[in-house]
């Protein structure tokens, strides 16, 4: 069965453009759970499709006449390209001395995936962005797909018994007051995992319909939104909600910001948020009184317990300090603490238990030299996509500066995510997604067609 998968991988591709190929890589990565569900002994190598179709499309690219260089993304980008070389060095140099310490390959791999998967995405997205009708439909695809994932999650909790809406293995209950609550994952192998993509798609959709200010849309889609967050609550896991309030309020002050006299004029928005909030709390109020379905009620409750939740200092900041005192400053090996190990059995005594928090995993895997590159990584990132987002608003208000402001947007609202519960990012489809949206931010000058102009930004 996994020949045959495997196989039609790989004949799919010789038959597509590039272009096509890079709409597959979110495809076979929605599709790639729900096979190996139906797969006998649901073999965890299934995980990967999504991985392989990237490295596909990234070696036709990169091999084909006048391809860039791997760090063309790089150049002309606030001298990012040192920092980047000097990450990828640490996370290889980590790699090898997991390999000599404790002699596994699959540890080898699964560091050198877990951190460095996102540079190839990041590279193709990068490339397409001179085709960007392309990044459009992925984007939309995507939404896509995250609406069906809702939708199956609310097939799982009305019972239907369809192998594809199984959770993977014996799935996971959530303790709450009402006790154990099942985590509805709908297509995907675990309600993580589904619950981001939902968020995700959730996000992107709410950006694009506030960018549109068309009231039709917002009469359509508002209850598609509604579902979308009510099937990440049957998920029983509350970290999306954090993401959400973080999107909306980092995308909105940017967006007013860029956009201040069609911001002021976007009296559809205004009208359609706020009667939408009234209405949600008339019918939802907070002693959860008057639901139809009682059913629903633990999974609400569970939802308003997030705004107590102090897992960002207890499991996020506090796990440096936890790292340190067990594995010392300078880490252990990149992939010794990644959740993959376990359906290896190769998990390292003690490594595991920060693998729920973003930064205390990288202490443990790279120790605090590698945190501090990360950390700096990111800062420089951050303001090389900022800088970008200003050149295509200056220039370009339409559909590419949108986009671009929803994909930032969501970067900043998965970095508390990150930091106090990594185990999500540690599966290649996501680290695949995260990586689409740095591509597309870095490749702003090149949709516009400004490769070779590095000095724009000081006419601006």
């Amino acid at each position: 069965m996994i020949d045959i998968l495997f196989s039609l991988l790989f004949a799919s591709f010789l038959f597509v453009n590039w272009q096509n190929g890079f709409l597959l890589i979110t495809v076979y990565g929605f599709l790639q759970d729900p096979l190996r569900k139906i797969t006998p002994g649901q073999p965890v190598i299934i995980t990967v499709l999504a991985a392989l179709s990237l490295i596909i499309v990234f070696c036709k690219l990169k091999f084909s006449s006048s391809s860039p260089s791997l760090f063309s993304p790089f150049k002309n980008q606030q001298n990012i390209e040192s920092v980047v070389s000097t990450y990828i060095l640490i996370v290889v140099v980590q790699a090898i001395l997991g390999y000599i310490r404790y002699n596994s390959m699959v540890m080898f791999t699964i560091g050198l995936l877990s951190y460095l998967i996102p540079i190839p995405i990041l590279w193709v997205v990068w490339y397409a962005n001179k085709n960007f009708a392309v990044i459009i439909k992925q984007a939309k695809i995507y939404v896509i797909f995250g609406i069906i994932v809702s939708f199956t999650i609310f097939l799982s909790y009305l019972g239907v018994n369809w192998p594809i809406l199984k959770a993977v293995g014996d799935g996971m209950l959530i303790s709450s007051d009402y006790g154990p609550l099942i985590s509805h994952s709908g297509l995907m192998r675990s309600g993580e995992i589904a619950t981001w993509h939902i968020a995700t798609a959730g996000c992107i959709l709410i950006g694009y319909l506030i960018h549109k200010n068309n009231l039709s849309l917002y009469m359509i889609f508002s209850p598609v939104l509604g579902g979308m967050f009510l099937a990440g609550l049957l998920t029983g896991r509350r970290k999306f909600i954090g993401e959400i309030v973080v999107f909306v309020f980092v995308y909105l002050m940017l967006y007013f910001y860029f956009n201040s006299k069609k911001a002021l004029n976007n009296t559809y928005f205004f009208v359609v948020l706020i009667g939408g909030t009234l209405v949600f709390t008339y019918f939802f109020p907070l002693d959860l009184k008057g639901i139809v379905d009682p059913g629903l009620q633990p999974y609400l409750v569970r939802g308003e317990s997030v705004v107590g939740d102090d897992r960002l200092v207890s499991l996020g900041f506090n796990s440096i300090l936890w790292a340190i005192n067990r594995f010392g400053y300078f880490g252990i090996g990149a992939g010794t603490a990644g959740l993959g190990m376990a359906h290896f059995g190769g998990t390292i005594e003690g490594a595991g238990g920060a693998g729920e928090a973003g930064l205390g995993k990288i202490v443990v895997e790279l120790g605090i030299p590698g945190l501090i590159i990360i950390v700096y990584l990111i800062f420089k990132l951050l303001l090389v996509f900022w800088r970008n987002l200003k050149v295509s608003f200056y220039l370009n208000k339409g559909e590419l500066s949108c986009l671009n402001l929803i994909y930032f947007s969501l970067l900043i609202a998965n970095i508390p995510m990150f930091v106090a519960s990594s185990l999500l990012f540690g599966d290649p489809f996501v680290l695949i997604i995260i990586g689409l949206f740095m591509g597309n931010l870095l490749g702003i000058k090149r949709a516009l067609g400004l490769d070779n102009y590095p000095y724009v930004l000081d006419r601006i």
